[in-house]
């Protein structure tokens, strides 16, 4: 629709709205707590998983099925990441909480490679909140 116009845009919302997509639609719904990552040190690859949030499965279907994240490529990817955080995240606990908040953040921070899974973990390990 033409952004400027009000009520293509509502229609066009509504329209989408009655669309019940498997696939979460990021400018609806924060994808974020939809998913998990679970790290894997035997076979060094991490993968995502459905959280406990009740439309994770369906989401998760979705995204495995039609995007494919948890193709090995990306397993293999994410591990090169996940194994960073992980190295950093011991030296991290020697700085002071405000350094140490900061040095998390930009790992985490959006448009980096896999932002949402440093989040992730970083959220687990208590260093971002």
């Amino acid at each position: 629709p033409d952004p400027l116009d009000p009520a293509a845009v509502q229609a066009f919302q509504q329209a989408a709205s009655l669309e019940n997509p498997d696939l979460p639609d990021p400018y609806v719904v924060a994808p974020e707590p939809l998913f998990n990552w679970e790290a894997d040190e035997t076979l060094r690859h991490v993968r995502i998983a459905p959280s406990t949030d009740p439309a994770a499965p369906r989401a998760f279907a979705a995204v495995e099925h039609y995007l494919g994240l948890n193709r090995e490529d990306l397993l293999t990817e994410r591990w090169k990441h996940y194994e960073e955080i992980s190295f950093l995240k011991d030296a991290w606990s020697l700085l002071p909480a405000a350094r140490r908040a900061q040095a998390a953040r930009l790992h985490a921070a959006a448009g980096r490679p896999y932002a949402a899974m440093c989040r992730y973990f970083l959220k687990q390990w208590s260093l971002v909140s």
